[in-house]
């Protein structure tokens, strides 16, 4: 391989469905407890923290970078 080949950068492909269904697992099998989404990457994609809420997770309170993943999020 060339070097002019290699990745600048890392690409992580997620599953936002996954990441949903996840959330969603956790919190119906955790009554009475509030399951809080937390992005631990800085610059989180807004998607990410979208399907988190929409899986019943609430956004965390204290700011931080990673809250800036659900500042763009919708829950459908």
């Amino acid at each position: 391989m060339h070097w002019r080949d290699t990745l600048t950068k890392a690409i992580v492909i997620v599953g936002l469905k996954k990441v949903r269904d996840n959330a969603s697992r956790v919190a119906s099998r955790l009554p009475g407890i509030e399951v809080v989404a937390r992005t631990k990457v800085p610059r989180s994609s807004p998607e990410v923290g979208a399907a988190m809420l929409a899986g019943g997770a609430t956004p965390t309170r204290r700011p931080r970078r990673s809250a800036g993943a659900f500042r763009g999020a919708k829950v459908k």
